[in-house]
C-alpha cells in the first residue's frame, strides 16, 4: 500500500510538471506566432530601400528569433530531464499513422488558400471547365 501511494504521488507531481510544461510550450509558440507576424508585417510595409536602412531593426529581429530558438531547446531539455511525454515511436504502427493523419488535417485547414503557390494555373484550368460545362451541359466523351 506504501508503495501504490508513494507511486500515486509520484504521478501527481509529473502530471503537475506536465501542465506546467504544456503550459511553457503554448506560451512558446503564442511567442513564435507574434514573432513572426511581426517580422511578416515588417517585411511586407518596407521598400527595398528602406528595407536596406533598417538593419538595426533586422538584426533585433534576429536576435529575438536567436532567443525563441533557445527557449524551445530549453523547454525540449526540461522534457528530456524529466520525462514528461513519451516519444511517438513507442506507440504501435495504427497509433503514429493515426498521429500523422491528425497532422496533416490540422495543417490543411491552416492553410490559407491566396497564399497557395503554384495551382493558380491548375485552378483556372478547372474553373473554365466549371464554366464551360455549365453552360454546354455535362461534358461528352
Amino acid at each position: 500500500m506504501q508503495a501504490f501511494l508513494r507511486a500515486a504521488e509520484l504521478m501527481k507531481k509529473k502530471d503537475e510538471l506536465l501542465k506546467v510544461w504544456a503550459e511553457q510550450i503554448r506560451d512558446l509558440s503564442y511567442d513564435i506566432e507574434d514573432s513572426l507576424d511581426e517580422f511578416k508585417v515588417h517585411i511586407e510595409s518596407q521598400t527595398l530601400f528602406r528595407q536596406l536602412v533598417k538593419l538595426r531593426e533586422r538584426h533585433r529581429i534576429a536576435i529575438r528569433i536567436h532567443n525563441l530558438k533557445s527557449r524551445v531547446e530549453e523547454v525540449s531539455s526540461r522534457n528530456t530531464r524529466y520525462n514528461l511525454v513519451e516519444p511517438i515511436s513507442s506507440g504501435t504502427e495504427d497509433d503514429m499513422d493515426s498521429y500523422a493523419e491528425d497532422i496533416r488535417n490540422q495543417s490543411a485547414r491552416n492553410v490559407d488558400e491566396a497564399e497557395l503557390v503554384g495551382f493558380s494555373d491548375s485552378k483556372k484550368r478547372l474553373l473554365e471547365m466549371i464554366d464551360t460545362n455549365a453552360n454546354d451541359g455535362p461534358a461528352k466523351d
